[in-house]
């Protein structure tokens, strides 16, 4: 009996045909973390979206959003109470002793609403 297991990836697609049933495919993409967010300029207080865009497996997730703020959503919403520039970063880890961990310096501003 055959099995196929599709993943898509953003425009990626990863094919993989087995002859068992629970066999594994080709191995996984690596573990990277990256992410995007929306907003990332506004008027305090800012409400942002962000979104991780990690490739490989992650289990659990760490974001520190500059202003002392942190989460371990996977796709969190935070509120940039106070003006300023922020960097954000996105820790992830698929166990094993597996981690990856991006920065993105200056990526939030939140200017004093007038």
């Amino acid at each position: 009996m055959k099995i196929a297991k599709m993943a898509l990836l953003g425009t990626l697609s990863v094919v993989c045909l087995s002859m068992v049933i629970g066999a594994d495919c080709a191995p996984g993409l690596p573990l990277t973390a990256d992410f995007s967010a929306n907003p990332t300029h506004g008027d305090a207080p800012l409400e942002v979206q962000f979104h991780d865009r990690t490739s490989g497996d992650p289990e659990t997730w760490y974001w520190e959003f500059g202003d002392g703020g942190t989460s371990n959503e996977q796709d969190p919403v935070h509120i940039y109470q106070d003006p300023g520039i922020f960097a954000v970063s996105l820790t992830v880890d698929e166990g094993e002793d597996t981690a990856d961990t991006e920065t993105k310096t200056e990526y939030i501003t939140v200017i004093e609403y007038a």
